[in-house]
């Protein structure tokens, strides 16, 4: 099925979206993890800087993809979603870690 409006180009506008706020959160978490001195917060600043040059590069990729071939673009972007869930999960583990983690030290002396 044909798109004859700018699906295409909507979608890969999503994607890079979706990665400049991922790049902002990962550069509030370097300097969470450097004002902290905590390891997990720059993990989680390493996972997500990584997962958002993918996101941008996908949406640079799919908003100048002209072939009409839905299924070429579509399982890419279902993996690169997966990633990007799994990503976030991991990086909100660590980060409730961290917070546990200085509660912890706060509480305890």
């Amino acid at each position: 099925m044909k798109d004859p409006g700018l699906q295409r180009e909507r979608t890969g506008l999503a994607w890079s979206r979706t990665g400049f706020v991922m790049m902002l959160v990962a550069l509030l978490s370097v300097r969470g993890g450097l004002s902290h001195y905590s390891f997990s917060q720059l993990l989680a600043a390493l996972l997500l800087s990584g997962t958002s040059g993918l996101l941008l590069y996908r949406g640079h990729q799919r908003s100048r993809y002209e072939d009409g071939t839905d299924e070429v673009v579509a399982e890419p972007s279902r993996r690169l979603a997966a990633i990007t869930g799994m990503v976030v999960l991991a990086v909100a583990l660590l980060h409730a870690t961290s917070v546990l983690l200085r509660l912890l030290h706060h509480f305890a002396g």
